[in-house]
């Protein structure tokens, strides 16, 4: 494919172009648009069974166990289910149920990883500064000091 050229996707007679990725700002950018015309395709579609076979073009047979598996999740969050009494049904861990019901008063889903925060360590003793260790060569090798 030539450098530039537009990306077509084919859902079932509808083609619509997708603009190539360096024509965007960023990757998330391209992402955030793909996204979205993936939705006016399935907003667009009338007949569940379409939307079926759209789906089936994107979302392998593992991936749509775990969507179920974590809607389950939800609703049984909702119902005021135990984390234990959802992880027997579902096979969903307690991690995963406790950033679902995170997301669903967020609206939005992320990952327990993904809400991690990574912070420079603070200095010992300090008012909270970054400590970055000391290091000195010795015939041994380098060697930490501090």
């Amino acid at each position: 494919m030539i450098m530039g050229s537009p990306l077509h996707t084919v859902a079932y007679g509808y083609i619509r172009t997708i603009k190539h990725v360096t024509e965007f700002e960023a990757r998330d950018t391209w992402r955030q648009a793909a996204w979205n015309l993936l939705m006016q395709e399935l907003s667009g579609l009338k007949n569940p069974h379409e939307i079926k076979k759209l789906l089936a073009l994107f979302v392998t047979p593992l991936e749509q166990k775990r969507i179920v598996h974590r809607m389950v999740a939800l609703v049984r969050l909702q119902q005021g289910k135990s984390y234990r009494e959802i992880g027997r049904e579902t096979w969903v861990s307690p991690e995963t149920i406790s950033a679902l019901k995170k997301s669903f008063q967020e609206k939005q889903y992320r990952s327990r990883r993904s809400r991690i925060v990574y912070k420079p360590r603070p200095a010992r003793g300090s008012g909270g500064e970054y400590y970055a260790p000391q290091y000195r060569q010795t015939k041994y090798g380098k060697m930490r000091i501090k």
